[in-house]
C-alpha cells in the first residue's frame, strides 16, 4: 500500500493478544490460495509457535494423496505460507497445515491508546573525505516498540512478562489494516489518581519479523 490513507475515526483501532503457552493443532488446518497458487493463508489461526515443529502439506486434490513439503517461508505472526515457485493446478496446488502449535488471539480489551514505532538502528561510519561533508550511516537491526494504554486493572500481561505474546494492532479494524508480530511484555504498570479512573500502561517490544497486513 502506498500513499495516504484517510482514517475516518480513531475508534476504528483495536488490540488483540495472545497468551501462553501455545496449542497442538488437533486436526489439519486448510490454507487459502491468495490467487497466485504462491501464497496461501492459514485458514483459522495467525500466531504460530516457531519453536514447534510445523508440517506443511500439498495435494492435487485437497482430499488425498498429500505429501510433506518444505520449498516454502512460513510467517508465524501471520499464519501465511509462502511457496519458493507456484504451485501447479492438479498437481499440488491444495495446502494444509498438518502439524504445528498456534497460540490463540484475543482482544484487548478496555484499551483506549497505543503508540506503535518501527525503527532500524544505524551507526555512523563516516571515513575520511566524506561527499559534500556528510554524516554516512550504515543500516544495522530493525525492531518495533508498542506502548499500550488501557483502563484494565488486572494481570493479564504481568502473567506473561518473560513470554512471547502476538500482537495484532489495528489502525482500521473495518478493512483488517494492521500491524502484526511477536512481541516480549516489559513493564506493566498502574496510575492511579483520587480524581480519575485507574489506567494501567504496558510496553512491548518486538519479537523477529513485524507484519504491515492491509487485508
Amino acid at each position: 500500500m502506498t500513499g495516504t490513507y484517510p482514517i475516518a475515526a480513531v475508534i476504528g483501532g483495536d488490540i488483540y493478544t495472545t497468551g501462553s503457552p501455545s496449542i497442538a493443532l488437533p486436526s489439519p488446518e486448510s490454507c487459502t490460495d491468495s490467487g497466485d497458487h504462491t501464497s496461501y493463508q492459514a485458514a483459522t489461526h495467525e500466531f504460530w509457535d516457531w519453536t514447534q515443529a510445523l508440517t506443511v502439506q500439498n495435494s492435487p486434490n485437497g482430499t488425498s494423496s498429500w505429501s510433506t513439503v518444505t520449498d516454502y517461508t512460513f510467517q508465524y505472526a501471520t499464519g501465511k505460507i509462502i511457496f519458493d515457485t507456484p504451485r501447479v493446478v492438479g498437481t499440488n496446488n491444495f495446502t494444509r497445515i498438518s502439524a504445528g502449535n498456534y497460540f490463540t488471539a484475543t482482544r484487548y480489551d478496555g484499551s483506549y491508546m497505543y503508540n506503535n514505532t518501527v525503527e532500524c538502528k544505524t551507526e555512523d561510519t563516516t571515513q575520511f573525505q566524506s561527499p559534500d561533508g556528510w554524516q554516512e550511516n550504515t543500516a544495522l537491526i530493525k525492531s518495533a516498540k508498542c506502548e499500550i494504554d488501557t483502563y484494565r486493572v488486572d494481570d493479564r500481561m504481568f502473567q506473561e512478562l518473560g513470554n512471547m505474546v502476538g500482537l495484532k494492532i489495528y489502525i482500521d479494524k473495518p478493512n483488517g489494516i494492521r500491524w502484526q508480530y511477536f512481541a516480549t511484555p516489559l513493564k506493566p504498570s498502574m496510575a492511579a489518581k483520587v480524581s480519575k479512573v485507574i489506567t494501567q500502561k504496558i510496553n512491548f517490544v518486538s519479537v523477529h519479523d513485524v507484519y504491515f497486513v492491509t487485508s
